[in-house]
């Protein structure tokens, strides 16, 4: 017997779009309403996991985490929206403008990415594991670009000699292997800090409205 389709229960006290449930919001994100919501259970969460790994540390090892970055690829790519600057003439488009990737081929890009990253982090491992190396990935945190694509935050124990080799074999075998999925730049430089501070970076603007970057943690 064919199952009954779900049906909407009202519509969202505050973006007024459907809702499938008897709470006052929806689910979406980028709801104003239930944004700041997500966005609180998101930074407790981060604070919460990051926290616990630098608690769990001997009290004789300074417990430091490193942040890396996988961005999302350039204009080449991602051809830039001029919806709203064709008034200029001729010029560039660029990022520093505030312009943004167009609509569709960043709803294309975003909608690929997880599985990008998921092939590109699977490989990446692999090639540590054989080395005998198994670099610690405490999470992953997507966030959303001012110009309207995703890229990603993989955060990693670093404070022992173990975790430290791992962690950089790691973002090298990443920055070779990111072309091959479609991805841009990856941060290669290390920056190791204290698991809360990198709590609090990957927490901040993490509200999903519309006027800053968006963070998501997965």
């Amino acid at each position: 017997m064919a199952t009954e389709r779900r049906r909407p229960t009202g519509l969202c006290h505050a973006c007024r779009g459907a809702r499938w449930s008897e709470a006052k919001f929806c689910r979406r994100r980028t709801c104003p309403g239930y944004g700041p919501i997500w966005a609180g259970d998101q930074r407790r969460k981060q604070f919460v996991n990051l926290g616990h790994y630098g608690e769990s540390q001997p009290c004789d090892v300074k417990a430091q985490v490193v942040l890396g970055a996988v961005t999302a690829p350039g204009s080449d790519r991602l051809a830039w929206s001029t919806d709203h600057c064709a008034a200029l003439g001729d010029h560039r488009c660029s990022g520093l403008l505030g312009y943004r990737v167009n609509a569709e081929v960043a709803r294309e890009w975003n909608a690929s990415a997880p599985k990008r990253w998921r092939d590109l982090h699977r490989q990446a491992t692999i090639r540590c594991n054989r080395a005998g190396l198994r670099p610690w990935l405490l999470a992953r945190v997507w966030e959303e670009q001012r110009r309207g694509v995703l890229h990603v935050h993989p955060v990693f124990a670093f404070s022992t000699p173990k975790e430290k080799v791992g962690a950089r074999t790691y973002m090298r075998h990443l920055a070779e292997l990111a072309p091959r999925y479609g991805f841009g730049n990856v941060e290669r430089k290390v920056r190791p800090m204290e698991a809360k501070a990198a709590a609090a970076y990957l927490s901040s603007s993490s509200s999903p409205g519309r006027g800053g970057k968006k963070r998501y943690r997965t």
